[in-house]
């Protein structure tokens, strides 16, 4: 058994159909074999799109890989065009190697590429910075020169970067530490006060347990004595 990736019907059938081919052709396959063998290459909706082929339809290979071509054509590459790269734009946020790093996968989809459109339209995308002042100081003449230029700004750019965070993450422990001792203020001004408020009530019961009759301070001596006798029987 020949091996060779299957197709499930979800990417590209002209390079599946290609990669079969070339495999078969490598081999010295005859004509029939290829039509009998390309079904093994075929997975999940594909493979059940081939069974409900009517009797007979396979006449040849090439029959059949119009067949594939027509059925799976939604899953063949889109190509854009070269100007969606004028539409790719920095964002505020974003670091300038994050963004030409998405600017390169995007120019391996569009058709009739050039090195001059691609300058133009890095240029244009570019957000307000240093950068871009310095381009517009000083423009380069080639898509090359830019590049170079970018990665040098990129590796500054990603160092202040580096060190923002760093001080970003310092500044929140700082703040984190301050909290703690805020709240463990807090809870000890709040224990002292209860243990205040404990000790108040514990005087006030002792005092009230101690002195349970009074005299009056204003009464007869006769009355005070009668008072401090019933005291001494009680």
């Amino acid at each position: 058994m020949l091996q060779i990736i299957t197709y499930s019907g979800t990417a590209n059938p002209a390079e599946h159909l290609e990669s079969f081919k070339a495999l078969m052709e490598l081999h010295g396959v005859s004509a029939p074999v290829i039509c009998r063998a390309f079904s093994s290459t075929l997975s999940g909706v594909a493979r059940q799109w081939f069974r409900q082929l009517k009797p007979r339809f396979i006449g040849s290979f090439l029959r059949l890989s119009k067949a594939v071509l027509t059925h799976f054509i939604s899953g063949r590459d889109r190509r854009k065009p070269l100007a969606h790269l004028l539409t790719i734009k920095q964002r505020e946020d974003e670091l300038l190697r994050d963004h030409l790093i998405y600017f390169n996968a995007e120019v391996v989809q569009v058709d009739d590429y050039s090195d001059q459109i691609a300058l133009t339209a890095i240029v244009a995308g570019l957000k307000q910075g240093k950068f871009l002042f310095s381009i517009g100081k000083n423009s380069p003449n080639t898509l090359v020169d830019l590049l170079n230029r970018a990665k040098k700004y990129s590796n500054v750019e990603e160092l202040f970067s580096s060190r923002k965070t760093v001080r970003r993450r310092n500044n929140s422990t700082e703040d984190r530490k301050r909290r703690e001792k805020g709240e463990h203020s807090t809870v000890n001004a709040k224990r002292k006060k209860e243990d205040d408020q404990d000790q108040n009530q514990h005087t006030n019961r002792h005092l009230k347990s101690r002195f349970h009759r009074y005299i009056t301070l204003n009464a007869k001596p006769e009355q005070g004595r009668k008072e401090v006798e019933l005291s001494k029987e009680t």
